[in-house]
């Protein structure tokens, strides 16, 4: 519902990016609504089949699922997983959200949304080659699935957040140039409306 408002409050068709499971929510978003284009980073859709390590990770947190309490993945278990190499520092660990019960439930429950097909809009899919969480061979599934643009970079899943990143960030915003066209750059950007 949030996604649906700011995409709706837009004075123009939004560029939305979306990671990891935020990908899922970016798809319905962008089957209901007008897109100028769509990023999808390291998506975990419930196509993907997930790791065994990602597996038992569901059985760690499963008193929290059970108990719908929102919660936040330590950082040593983030370390592990999401990044290129398990020795990072865990940097970027601090900014991750508790997620909802409800989506991570709807996430492991593996039911696939048949109505995903090709998206009207520019899309692309930024795989990560060191990926623990979904493998690159699954997220090219998926953009030519979606009839999307792929590209693999260096790194583990959390990808723009890690060491490199802002190299990647550059490149996206290469494409989203290229695909949308230079009048994505506003001079004066609209001003965020009050909270």
């Amino acid at each position: 519902g949030d996604v649906r408002q700011v995409i709706r409050a837009a004075p123009f068709p939004p560029v939305v990016l979306a990671h990891d499971l935020g990908a899922s929510i970016a798809l319905e978003a962008a089957a209901e609504n007008k897109l100028s284009a769509l990023v999808l980073a390291a998506p975990l859709t419930p196509e993907n089949e997930l790791p065994r390590a990602v597996k038992l990770l569901r059985l760690k947190y499963r008193p929290l699922l059970f108990l719908r309490r929102p919660f936040r993945l330590e950082e040593s278990d983030f370390r592990k997983l999401w990044l290129g190499s398990g020795t990072g520092d865990g940097g970027g660990a601090d900014c991750l959200v508790a997620d909802a019960p409800a989506l991570v439930d709807a996430f492991f429950a593996r039911r696939p949304n048949p109505a995903r097909q090709k998206i009207p809009y520019p899309t692309l899919v930024a795989a990560a080659r060191d990926d623990r969480i979904v493998s690159p061979a699954a997220e090219q599934a998926l953009a030519d699935r979606l009839g999307a643009d792929v590209r693999e970079y260096a790194g583990g899943h959390w990808l723009i957040g890690e060491a490199g990143g802002e190299e990647i960030v550059r490149d996206l915003h290469r494409w989203i140039v290229q695909k949308v066209g230079g009048e994505i750059l506003l001079e004066q950007p609209t001003p965020a409306p009050p909270q």
